[in-house]
Parts: structure tokens; sequence; C-alpha cells
């Protein structure tokens, strides 16, 4: 009887919990540190600040495996792109023990939003589930921003789920003229 019970209240928590969300296929807006854009509200939002001025914005839906996040740096070398991503790639080695077969590939060139960007796209498999990703690096104002994408089983899907995202992306203090200025003068690779 007392499983029945703890069984009956948890699926009362689950139907509580996803009646919350009126609106599964909804979107929400999300504006914070001088970054906006609008999400679909089957992703949970989390932000937060780090230390030495670095914002993190992330955009996740657990189960599916998909993953959506933005981190602001006030770093102003213009190395910044190659280092952000080699220490995203450094970090996400590290749990080798979760994902196998990474692959990592460079890009020579790609646009999030308008920005020239630095890029790498990369494949692996987290536990039993085929992930595919895109890791953007780019300068706005005085800024670097590092954004990734990433998606479960379809490859295909990486610009579909997020373009919602990418259509509505905007960074605070910088011209929308310029931006592609702004960027293409960082991508200049000796």
């Amino acid at each position: 009887m007392k499983t029945l019970h703890i069984i009956a209240t948890f699926v009362a928590i689950c139907f509580a919990f996803s009646a919350c969300n009126n609106n599964p296929n909804g979107t929400d807006k999300i504006d914070y540190a001088g970054i906006s854009f609008e999400y679909p509200t089957r992703l949970s939002k989390e932000t937060s600040e780090l230390k030495d001025d670095v914002h993190y914005i992330s955009c996740t839906e657990i189960l599916s495996g998909e993953l959506f996040t933005v981190s602001s740096f006030a770093y102003e070398n213009e190395n910044d792109y190659d280092n952000l991503m080699n220490s995203y790639f450094s970090y996400f080695k590290k749990f080798d023990k979760l994902i196998h077969d990474l692959s990592i590939n460079e890009l020579d060139s790609a646009k999030f939003a308008n920005f020239n960007c630095h890029a790498r796209s990369y494949s692996g498999t987290l536990y039993t589930k085929k992930i595919f990703g895109m890791v953007y690096s780019f300068k706005a104002g005085d800024r670097t921003i590092l954004i990734v994408k990433q998606t479960s089983d379809d490859e295909r899907k990486l610009d579909s789920r997020f373009k919602l995202i990418e259509e509505t992306f905007k960074i605070a203090n910088v011209d929308t003229d310029k931006k592609e200025d702004i960027a293409e003068e960082n991508l200049q690779v000796e």
C-alpha cells in the first residue's frame, strides 16, 4: 500500500510539473547580460555569472540530448577564438568515459545570427546516444562569445532545432550593420 501511495504521489507530481508548461510548443524570451533571444519552451533555461566577468546561458532538453549554450567573456585577445574552442574541447575530452568516438572538425568559416565565426563541428556517442554539435566563437564589441548547439540522433536537426534562437539572437551595444565587420576583422588568420 505504501508503494502504491509513493507511485501515485510521483505520478501526481509529474502531472503537476508538466502542467506548468501550458504550451510545450510555445516560445519564451531571455535577455541576460546583454544577450537576448527567443527559445522554444521545450528547453529549460539557466543563467549564471561566473568569475572574471563571464556570463553563461544554457537552454537544454536533457532527455533528448538537445543543448544550446552561450558564454560571454570579457577577453580582447585576438587568439581568444582558438583558445576558447581548445579549452572547450579539452574539457569535453575529460568525459571520455561518457563520450565515445569523439570527432572534431574545423570549418573554414561559418555564420551564427549574421556573425562571422570561427567554428568547429563535432560528433560522438554520449552513453549510447549519437550526438552532433557545432561550436562557434566570435567577437562582439568588447566581448568574445562562445556558442554551443548540440542535438542527438540526426545531424540535420542541428540547424532546424535551433532556428528560432539563431533568428532572434541579439547582443546589446553591437551595431547590427557592423556585426559582420566586427567579426570579420577578427577572422584574419596568418
